[in-house]
C-alpha cells in the first residue's frame, strides 16, 4: 500500500506530466495553424495561375485544396 507522500509524488509526476502533454498540444495547434494558411496562401496563388493559363477549366481555391489534402500515390489517379 502506498503512502501519502508516495501517493503526492505519483500525483506530481502525473501533474507534470499532463502540464507537458498540453504545452506540446499548444505548440502543434499553431504549428497546424501556420500550416494551414500556407496552404490556403498556395492553394490561392495556384487559384491565380489558373485563372490566368488555362481556358474555360479554372479550378477554384476549394479544389486546390481538396487536391492537396487527397492522400493518393499515383498523381495520374487525381482529377481536378
Amino acid at each position: 500500500m502506498m503512502t501519502n507522500q508516495e501517493m503526492f509524488e505519483e500525483l506530481q509526476k502525473s501533474h507534470r506530466k499532463v502540464k507537458h502533454l498540453m504545452r506540446k498540444n499548444k505548440r502543434l495547434k499553431r504549428k497546424n495553424s501556420k500550416l494551414n494558411k500556407a496552404l490556403d496562401k498556395a492553394c490561392e496563388e495556384l487559384e491565380k495561375w489558373d485563372i490566368n493559363n488555362f481556358d474555360n477549366t479554372t479550378v477554384t481555391k476549394d479544389k486546390w485544396r481538396e487536391w492537396c489534402m487527397k492522400n493518393e500515390t499515383d498523381s495520374s489517379k487525381i482529377k481536378l
